[in-house]
């Protein structure tokens, strides 16, 4: 009896002593891992109640050991999981940042990238109105900002006085490259359309500036009967000493005229001219012909045509060749202007029959 007793007792003082180390671990004399692992829990929960930290909120496993050499307080361990937590969330709050910036700085990249290329697409636009008018020439249009033009009263250009053979080389080579071809593509992006040389994907355009400098160099050469006899009006009369105006030739050197007055009046250069006193030649009043003005580069269009020159090609179609062409080309052949009144001119001429059914729908011009 007395020994059941003594292990009851024994028993109810283990139990007290060891409810006691929840909140007294000091009762023992050696702090044992249990111990240790007790009191950190305590101080833990303690430090949690005082920083308002909810219970719900997972701290960092202290990585501090067990030994015995390097005991380290349990505030400091609290301490620097607190701060290793923070810095994750700093970390974490950052990292979207970063993200963002990162985004944005692409988006700008790319940005900046358009801006750049529009720029130039706007650039290489014709800012020139005039050029408005889609030409396959456009792109080769630049200008000289101050062209001096010459008097030429007394002191004559190398284009002008009694003609040559150097100087009709010259006026030739201002021109004679002036049909030139471009591509199909180029061909669709016309105002009006053209046909290709036939049986070919060449298709044909004459730059106006050609045109216009061969009918002033018709006009120049009826100035000299006496070297361009088959180009001159004394070819153009009757016996009797008149003119026939009513001829091809005549007509052709009205044309030119006229279509030099077109020019004229649509490019209207309003480069100014001023006044001074002609002296010696007249004390009065007189315009200052040696003038200033901008131009474009005509050199550039020069060069342009000549890479394009459509060299010797066929004019003259077979007739079942020309009746292709007005059934492939896919718009009207109709006439540039009314030309009713000529059908005498087209006896059995079988295409005049389209003509009169394709009429002149008439237009404005200058």
């Amino acid at each position: 009896m007395h020994v059941v007793m003594s292990a009851m007792h024994s028993k109810v003082r283990h139990h007290c002593i060891s409810q006691s180390s929840l909140t007294h671990p000091e009762v023992w004399s050696e702090r044992t891992p249990f111990l240790r692992s007790i009191e950190r829990t305590f101080y833990r929960s303690k430090f949690r109640s005082w920083l308002g930290i909810p219970s719900g909120v997972i701290m960092s496993p202290s990585t501090e050991t067990d030994s015995e050499s390097s005991p380290r307080p349990s505030f400091e361990i609290e301490k620097q999981n607190l701060l290793e937590q923070g810095l994750l969330k700093r970390e974490s709050k950052r990292r979207p940042l970063f993200s963002h910036i990162g985004t944005l700085y692409i988006v700008n990249c790319f940005l900046i990238f358009m801006v750049i290329v529009l720029a130039r697409e706007l650039w290489k636009k014709p800012q020139d109105p005039s050029l408005q008018i889609y030409s396959p020439a456009n792109d080769v249009v630049e200008y000289i900002p101050q062209q001096h033009f010459r008097a030429a009263l007394f002191n004559q250009t190398e284009y002008m006085g009694f003609p040559t053979d150097e100087t009709d080389e010259l006026w030739s080579d201002l021109y004679n490259f002036g049909i030139s071809t471009i591509t199909e593509d180029e061909a669709k992006k016309l105002h009006t359309p053209t046909i290709p040389i036939f049986g070919t994907k060449k298709y044909l355009i004459q730059l106006d500036v050609w045109h216009e400098l061969h009918c002033l160099n018709d006009l120049r050469k009826t100035l000299y009967p006496e070297r361009y006899t088959m180009d001159s009006l004394d070819s153009l009369k009757f016996p009797n000493g008149t003119i026939n105006r009513d001829t091809d030739m005549f007509r052709h050197w009205d044309h030119c005229i006229d279509s030099i007055r077109q020019a004229l009046m649509c490019h209207a250069d309003v480069s100014p001219i001023p006044f001074h006193i002609n002296v010696p030649a007249r004390k009065g009043i007189f315009p200052r012909l040696a003038t200033t003005h901008t131009c474009r580069n005509f050199t550039k269009i020069q060069e342009w045509a000549r890479e394009r020159f459509a060299g010797e090609w066929r004019v003259e179609l077979e007739p079942e060749e020309a009746q292709y062409v007005i059934d492939t080309a896919g718009f009207s052949q109709d006439p540039e202007e009314d030309i009713q009144f000529l059908y005498d001119l087209f006896p059995g001429d079988k295409f005049f029959k389209y003509w009169r059914e394709h009429p002149y729908n008439g237009g404005d011009g200058l």
